[in-house]
């Protein structure tokens, strides 16, 4: 969609074999028949997140290719079965990319790499290293949800071990500390 035209000669997607794309970046996309799903892990290409790893997967039946002025945006080195050395994406710098990997903004580095060059462009200062970080926030969701939906009396017979059966039983917060 970010490129320049999509064909999908086999009617994959459409009936419609020809469409121009958003222009954003010079790419042509054709559709194929056969899906492409796999786990990779992939170094990131885009100037000043040169090297950053970030681990995901592609699920497409495009398959794209830069004509024009632009750079791959990542190099796929391993997939699921083995290693690889493939590039993805295109990008015109950090301000314009498309990538068949999904997954990126939930690495640390790569989502703070990438705010941070965004408002370094706006004249902003960067983002304090723990910004974004839901990991806590999402854990206590989870154990919220598995004390709420488990038999805790159960699964401690089973287990054969004492189970704390409401967060910070055992370990209570610092003072002025969120949980």
């Amino acid at each position: 969609m970010l490129g320049k035209l999509v064909e999908d000669p086999a009617a994959v997607e459409s009936q419609r074999s020809r469409i121009e794309g958003l222009g954003l970046l010079p790419v042509k996309t054709v559709f194929d028949p056969r899906k492409r799903l796999v786990r990779v892990e992939a170094e990131c290409l885009l100037p000043g997140l040169e090297g950053v790893l970030v681990r995901g997967y592609e699920i497409h039946q495009g398959r794209s290719h830069i004509e024009g002025a632009a750079s791959p945006a990542f190099r796929i080195r391993w997939e699921f079965g083995g290693g690889a050395d493939a590039i993805d994406g295109a990008a015109l710098g950090v301000e314009c990319f498309g990538t068949y990997l999904h997954g990126l903004f939930d690495h640390v580095a790569f989502r703070r790499g990438y705010l941070n060059a965004v408002r370094a462009r706006k004249g902003l200062e960067p983002l304090p290293v723990h910004a974004y970080d839901t990991r806590p926030k999402d854990f206590d969701q989870l154990a919220d949800w598995l004390r709420d939906s488990v038999d805790m009396a159960a699964l401690e017979r089973v287990v054969g071990l004492p189970l704390r059966t409401t967060i910070g039983d055992a370990d209570p917060a610092p003072p002025n500390k969120e949980r």
